[in-house]
């Protein structure tokens, strides 16, 4: 995510788990966190089950550590990832274009492949436009880099 928007998502995660988080430090946040969605969302939650805020990059630091050694946070991103793909899944596709998306070399994504994959591999036959709108969503969600679409 780009820094305005991690900063957003930080302030939301914030105001949903309860945690004290101070509006400087939003952006902070993101930016360590690499803005991944995942990643700043479990940093809040492990803020709020700590019960410490995040008022300046010392606090923050001292929950990037306390992971770092216990893995409490890296724990949760599995599942955090996991609960997305299911809920974009509206087609039972979602994995499988993950997976063949990231076989894809070059800048461009051959949807025409991934269907004919998916045809191969799950004997479904699906339609480009399916196809393109779980791409979307998975660019959407950063869990898949956008790259063009192509269609020969």
């Amino acid at each position: 995510m780009t820094g305005y928007w991690g900063a957003e998502l930080t302030r939301k995660a914030a105001n949903y788990y309860q945690a004290e988080i101070s509006q400087e430090m939003a952006p902070i946040v993101a930016e360590r966190c690499g803005g991944n969605p995942f990643y700043i969302n479990a940093v809040v939650q492990q803020a709020c089950e700590q019960g410490k805020p995040i008022l300046n990059e010392e606090s923050l630091n001292t929950i990037l550590a306390i992971d770092l050694s216990s893995g409490f946070i890296w724990d949760e991103l599995p599942d955090q990832v996991n609960r997305w793909i299911e809920r974009i899944n509206e087609y039972g596709i979602t994995k499988w274009i993950l997976y063949l998306s990231a076989l894809e070399e070059g800048e461009k994504l051959d949807i025409e492949r991934i269907q004919q994959a998916l045809l191969e591999k799950e004997g479904k036959q699906v339609s480009l436009e399916e196809i393109r709108a779980v791409l979307i969503k998975l660019s959407r969600s950063d869990l898949l880099e956008y790259k063009r679409l192509v269609r020969k």
